[in-house]
């Protein structure tokens, strides 16, 4: 019985590292990576220490991640892009309003009399 258990281990063994030649990380899938923890839980269950190899293929894993989070970013920079235009833009058009107000407070304060004009374009 005991040669049978180190048969199928063995087997195991092999069949996770072609499992492993076949996961290619820049083309893996989740599925793929899915395969690969339940390859490193089978080796385990025959008492095989794997807890070094599971802490490679985490890695992997977290690299895996990399692109999605690459084409994250490039996303986010592009819409901040875009917020610092529309600011540029809409700062530009705040200076040209504050501009304008001070413009028509300046002819306001210059004082405006109707006394004056009194009685001027009555017809009698």
């Amino acid at each position: 019985m005991r040669t049978f258990s180190r048969r199928l281990a063995l087997i195991s063994l092999v069949s996770f590292v072609e499992l492993l030649e076949d996961v290619s990380l820049p083309k893996a899938t989740p599925e793929e990576f899915a395969s690969v923890y339940g390859g490193l839980a089978a080796l385990g269950s025959y008492q095989l220490e794997v807890d070094w190899l599971h802490k490679r293929i985490d890695q992997m894993a977290f690299l895996f991640e990399l692109p999605a989070w690459r084409d994250r970013l490039e996303k986010v920079s592009k819409e901040l892009e875009e917020v610092e235009v529309t600011a540029a833009r809409l700062r530009k058009r705040k200076k040209k309003l504050e501009g304008e107000v001070a413009e028509r407070e300046s002819a306001s304060s210059r004082g405006f009399d109707m006394s004056s004009h009194a009685g001027q374009g009555l017809r009698r």
